[in-house]
């Protein structure tokens, strides 16, 4: 009589068959996959010592435009200002870029896995009356089929200077 163990069960000594499972492989998480009808967000900025310095929420309106994704962003921050941006997201041959009316250049976004994706871009934000370009980094973890995680890093030179962290909800 043959025992079947964990030998088995890992596809050894299966009678000279050569047995191996596989996982199906999941679909990367993709801005087209999330960013659907109306997206909610709210969050909060950082400074390096972990003292929250603004407060902010907003919304998206997500459209297909032909092959390119468009996000309509509004952000209102507890001090009263606002913002208004507008993100075209496109494939360009294997990899997903964007643009938006305050970007140096384009966005890159990469696609990690079923459940996260990075966005690396350079925004100008106005501080003290001038427009200055800082480098952000935003890493995305989808937590269910309606909820995303972002946290976002802000950097000048390669040294950190805040950090984001807001919760984006389809409604």
């Amino acid at each position: 009589m043959r025992r079947f163990g964990t030998e088995a069960l890992a596809g050894k000594d299966c009678g000279g068959m050569n047995v191996e499972l596989k996982q199906p492989e999941a679909q990367a998480l993709s801005p087209f996959s999330f960013f659907q009808g109306k997206v909610e967000f709210s969050g909060f900025v950082q400074d390096l010592t972990g003292k929250v310095r603004r407060h902010y929420r907003g919304d998206i309106a997500c459209k297909t435009d032909g092959p390119t994704l468009v996000l309509d962003e509004s952000l209102y921050f507890n001090d009263g200002a606002d913002e208004k941006r507008v993100w075209e997201i496109s494939q360009v041959g294997d990899a997903l870029e964007g643009t938006a009316n305050d970007l140096v250049g384009t966005a890159k976004v990469t696609p990690v896995n079923k459940d996260e994706m990075r966005w690396t871009y350079v925004m100008e934000i106005e501080i003290g009356g001038k427009r200055r370009p800082f480098d952000f980094e935003d890493v995305f973890v989808q937590t269910d089929s309606h909820t995303m995680v972002a946290k976002t890093t802000m950097s000048k030179f390669g040294i950190p200077l805040a950090r984001l962290l807001s919760t984006y909800r389809r409604v």
